[in-house]
Formats: C-alpha cells, structure tokens, sequence
C-alpha cells in the first residue's frame, strides 16, 4: 500500500533575517487584564501557573479558553474566560452527555486546545507513546505493549456541549506511521495546532520522538480520516525502518509547534530549542520519498533576547501578514523575562517588530507557551499565555482598515443587498471576504471566491473584502 508521506527540494538557503527598526506606529494598544498566580480578575479561578500546568490557550468571540492539567487546586479541566475582562466563567465538562467521563488516558489527559473557524473546541491529551504494540525484529511481528495509551482529540461543539471522542491514533495501526512505529516510540500531543472549520479543516502535531517531521489529520463533512498525512523537514534521511533511522539527530529542538502556513503547502515551526530562529517550510506536493525543504526561512527576533516560547501565531489582518508569540531574554542560569511581540512578516527580508509587551516574568517551564488572536473590524485582540501568566491586549489600526492604495483605473467595488433572502451580491467575484456584527464586533462569517454571500440574521455589518486583484476594501450593509 502507498504510505502519505510528504517531501521537500532545496529551493533556498536557510538565512537569518535581522529585524529591521521598530515601528509601532500601526496600532495603538491597550491591556485589558493580567491573569496570574499574583492577579485574579475575579473569585472562582481554579488553577497556578506556578503548577506549569497550563501549555495552550485558544479564542472564539469573547470565550477564552486553556486546558489545566494535573492542577493542585482541581485536577483536570478546560477553563471558559471572558476574553475581554479575563474573569473566570466557567470548567468544560470533561464527561458525555450519559453522565461517564469521556476524556481520559494520557500522560495528561488534556494538554492543549485549539478553535476552528465555526467555534469548535478542540482538546488534545499528552501520551509517552500512542503506540499499542511494538516490533519485534527477531520474529518479525508486532507484540502488545502494556501501559501505552492513544494519542486522542476531542470535540466539543460549543463552550455548553459535552466533548466527544474525536481521534483516537495508534500508529501501528495506520498506513502512513506504521513503519515510523517499528523504531520509534510515538510521544505526541505536546502541541496541537488547527485550521479551518470543524466541517472541513486540519490539525497538526509532532512527536518528540522524532523532531524533525509533523502529522496532518484531514476533516472532511466532519469526520476525520485516521491515517495522517506525513510531513518530513530533514534535508536527509535513512531508508525508513533502517537500524539508523530510529538514531536521527533531530533537526528541531523538542516542544515544537507546527502551524499551516499563509499559503498552500507551507508550515511554520517554532521549537524551544531554535534560539532567536523561527523557520517556515513549504511542502513540495510532487516529490516522492525521502527529499528535502523547498524553503526554509529564519527571523533573528533580537540580537539580546533568547526568543525560545515555542508559538509563532500566524494571521492576516488589513492586507498584513503577523507571526504573534512568546520570546524570552537569556539568563545566567535558563530562560527569563518572557514577552509577546507581533512582527510583520509581509515581507521576509523585511520582518517589523508591531508590537511587543512589557515583561511577563522570569519562570521558563521548558519555553511552552501560547498564543491566540481574534480579529474584528478594526484591529484584533490578542492573548499571551507564558509560564507566568495569561495577558490580554487589544490592538487598533491607526490607518484605515481595508483601503490599500486604490487607484482610479481601477473598478470600484460595489455591494447590493437583498432584504429578504438576506443575500449580500458584489458586482464580481471576490477572493475573500469576512463578516463583523458593527456593534459587537465579533465576526460572523466568512467565504472564499463568492460572488453572493448568504447571511442568517439581520442587522449591520462591515464586510472586509479581499478583491482578486489584492485590493481589499471595507463595505458596510445593513439587512
């Protein structure tokens, strides 16, 4: 049968691109909170950090989320915040909707999370190996293994549903990992990345086994496929299954996150262990076997910072393009001072420090951090999870959101409404299009290559327009 693994050819040099002087005259920000061992927003939050049990945090509308593991004030839980206050609202139910627990197994039974586009909940366990047997090469066949439990996802539909089993993954049983499985132990689920909507989206993980390759789970109509696509970054490796192979010298430090890149095929790392570089690989979709990167690119984020939190965020906002994360300055003894910062990585060989905070403490737990962002019609929040803490930030564009140099050649985009079927029709096809409630903000909807875009409920919208020519323009409808 034909393993899915993917490969890469050198297109480029890896390089390390200084950041150029910082300009921060884009946004103007604001703190909305701190959440720390030292500042509660409110009674009723139920974890330490100082426990380093928190490795991940994600964002849908104003529900901020971040999976607690092994807690001395409560054990186990998915954590609901308010995202704008930080004020503790709820725990996730960790049972189905039969009253019995649903999440368990695992090093951790939760350890990270992430949200699709439609407000999934996605929560990971930690596993030391998703291997249920292991090979024996003397008699050449596969012998149970006790104690090893699957690498698991689970869904909750929304912040009030009760999760469901989602994946559960033992390499030995798919296609694609199997001959990975026969000299190598499988720890997964140290990070976990999505994108897309939980009808059609993808997910990332590595292993810290064996560093220097990532696995991607397709969902298609809702349901996943079990059998990984496998996706190598090591410039060289050993016949698969070879007594070497399982000696590689990982490429990437351990912890990494992967996450999709901004276009087709690319994927960013960001690992504890890279110092000041973070890499973006592109996937060659062609190649057959074992190959090499078509690219690989590295920011230096400062000359006197470690820059080791193992986030890099990415999104578009305003025809930009960001890497949001966590860095740290080099200490006598480990990591210390930990910061978020924002660069703008529109162009490569042209990074921009947007923004970056004041110190958020000096515990390191391993570089594990977080990051989420949720955008609205003028700039975004973003949300900062370090060994020390959770910080909140609220950032507007100073410029105006969607005008890009619009020149009078070209054709001015126009929008018509339809009360009644609540259809919103643009005099042409559009690339993309995203749909904010004008007073909440929130973002409601989005599309890709439509010339008619469907609305369920009425009232005012702004609609953040990418044309086909890269123009992107704001129109404001009412239904």
């Amino acid at each position: 049968m034909k393993t899915k693994i993917t490969s890469f050819l050198v297109l480029a040099a890896a390089c390390s691109l200084s950041l150029s002087a910082q300009s921060k005259d884009d946004f103007t920000s604001k703190k909305l909170f701190e959440v720390s061992d030292v500042t509660f927003p409110s009674d009723g939050w139920p974890a330490l950090f100082s426990d380093n049990s928190m490795r991940g945090v994600a964002v849908y509308g104003n529900d901020l989320y971040i999976p607690v593991r092994n807690s001395t004030m409560g054990g186990n839980f998915v954590c609901r915040l308010d995202a704008t206050t930080g004020e503790f609202v709820s725990k996730l139910s960790l049972k189905g909707s039969d009253g019995k627990e649903v999440v368990t197994g695992g090093l951790f039974v939760i350890n990270d999370i992430a949200v699709s586009s439609d407000g999934a909940v996605f929560v990971s366990n930690m596993t030391t190996d998703a291997r249920s047997q292991k090979w024996d090469k003397t008699n050449e066949k596969w012998v149970d293994m006790a104690g090893t439990v699957p690498f698991k996802v689970y869904k909750y539909t929304n912040a009030n549903a009760n999760p469901e089993l989602f994946l559960s993954f033992d390499p030995v049983k798919q296609e694609a990992t199997m001959g990975t499985a026969k000299t190598n132990a499988f720890r997964m689920g140290d990070s976990f990345t999505f994108s897309g909507t939980s009808q059609s989206g993808k997910f990332l993980t590595g292993i810290d086994n064996l560093r220097e390759r990532c696995y991607e789970w397709t969902i298609t109509d809702g349901v996943v496929d079990p059998n990984p696509l496998v996706v190598a970054f090591q410039n060289s490796l050993p016949e698969e299954g070879s007594d070497i192979y399982g000696a590689l010298d990982p490429k990437f430090g351990g912890y990494g996150r992967f996450y999709a890149g901004f276009d087709e095929g690319t994927y960013i790392e960001r690992s504890r262990d890279e110092g000041n570089f973070l890499r973006v690989f592109k996937h060659d979709a062609t190649s057959k076997g074992w190959s090499y990167n078509v690219l690989e690119q590295g920011i230096q984020l400062n000359d006197m910072r470690f820059g080791s939190g193992n986030s890099a965020y990415p999104f578009e906002f305003n025809g930009h393009r960001y890497l949001a994360m966590v860095d740290f300055g080099v200490a006598q003894k480990g990591m210390s001072d930990a910061q978020g910062v924002i660069i703008d990585v529109t162009s490569w060989t042209n990074p921009i420090e947007v923004f970056r905070t004041a110190t958020m403490g000096d515990d390191y737990n391993n570089g594990t951090t977080g990051v989420a962002v949720w955008k609205n019609a003028t700039g975004f929040n973003v949300y900062f999870l370090s060994p020390n803490g959770l910080y909140g930030y609220a950032l507007t564009s100073t410029k105006l959101v969607g005008v890009v140099n619009n020149t009078i050649d070209k054709q001015e985009l126009f929008v018509t409404t339809d009360p009644v079927s609540r259809k919103v029709i643009f005099s042409e096809f559009v690339d993309k299009v995203r749909v904010y409630q004008v007073q909440s903000g929130i973002e409601v909807r989005n599309a890709a290559n439509i010339k008619e875009l469907q609305l369920s409920d009425k009232g005012a919208y702004i609609l953040n327009v990418v044309q086909k020519d890269g123009r992107v323009v704001n129109k404001r409808v009412i239904l």
